[in-house]
């Protein structure tokens, strides 16, 4: 093309646009090759704490991946096993990473009926979508301590923003124990004032779950689930300590259940403090 030609291409908006997007296509490809092919591990290993499993403690930075997923939608299971990955590494590492795997309901119209969906996921999601300037929901999507979201799938952003979150200073530490009495409860107990219109959440989450779905975009399949929040309760904070306890649905085993406690700024806001307690 004579240089005039090419001149007058470059000045006119719409011409250029497809011209632009011809030389957009082979870095977009290249990045998201690189997104899907990225394997490593999420969590760099790093030597087993003592204490266990459970992410009870003072001022250690944490991270809280929680994962909106639904056994009706075909793009959550590689999510899921991201989640699980983590969850495993992590216990296995004793690292100050918690895992939650809320199952929302929207796509129970759409023929599948996930048993472990709830609209109470639905509303949890939805007030991060807001707070996090969101056109609208999606599944899969991973939140990271209520600050960060991406698509579930994407091990690179998980990787990035569980990172960040482990080297964000904590200022509110959350201390947890069982509860005498309460087979299903635990205390808790802050090391300082929680600010004005923060909100506490206690959820019981179950490991090694499985389905045969029928029906749905994953009609055949066999999914496995990994700390599936099976009932959570959220409220006003505004003591230091205190004794939660949640009547667990029929047929969570204990041996499998853990009691998650997240204390966050607001509805949809960051999360400030968290902690876990395996029920063994």
């Amino acid at each position: 093309m004579p240089e005039a030609g090419i001149s007058a291409l470059m000045r006119d908006p719409e011409a250029r646009r497809p011209l632009l997007l011809f030389l957009l296509l082979p870095a977009l490809a290249l990045l998201g090759a690189l997104q899907v092919y990225d394997q490593r591990p999420v969590l760099a290993d790093e030597p087993a704490r003592g204490g266990g499993a459970d992410v009870s403690s003072a001022r250690r930075p944490f991270a809280v991946v929680e994962l909106f997923t639904s056994e009706g939608c075909s793009s959550c299971p590689p999510a899921e096993a991201l989640l699980n990955e983590i969850s495993s590494h992590a216990r296995r590492q004793g690292r100050d990473v918690i895992c939650l795997a809320w199952h929302v309901d929207y796509w129970d119209r759409l023929g599948w009926k996930d048993p472990y969906g709830s609209s109470q996921a639905t509303v949890r999601q939805r007030l991060y979508g807001r707070a996090l300037g969101l056109d609208g929901i999606y599944t899969p999507q991973m939140v990271v301590n209520g600050r960060r979201e991406f698509v579930g799938h994407r091990r690179g952003s998980a990787r990035s923003e569980i990172q960040r979150a482990l080297e964000r200073p904590v200022a509110l530490g959350l201390a947890l124990e069982p509860a005498p009495g309460h087979p299903w409860g635990l205390r808790y107990r802050l090391d300082a004032d929680p600010p004005r219109g923060a909100r506490l959440l206690v959820a019981l989450s179950e490991r090694g779950l499985e389905t045969q779905v029928e029906r749905g975009e994953n009609a055949g399949r066999q999914l496995r689930h990994e700390e599936v929040v099976r009932v959570a309760r959220e409220q006003p904070l505004s003591g230091r300590e205190g004794t939660l306890s949640l009547t667990p649905p029929a047929g969570v085993e204990r041996g499998r259940a853990s009691l998650v406690v997240l204390v966050q700024a607001g509805r949809g806001q960051p999360l400030l403090a968290a902690g876990r307690i395996d029920l063994r």
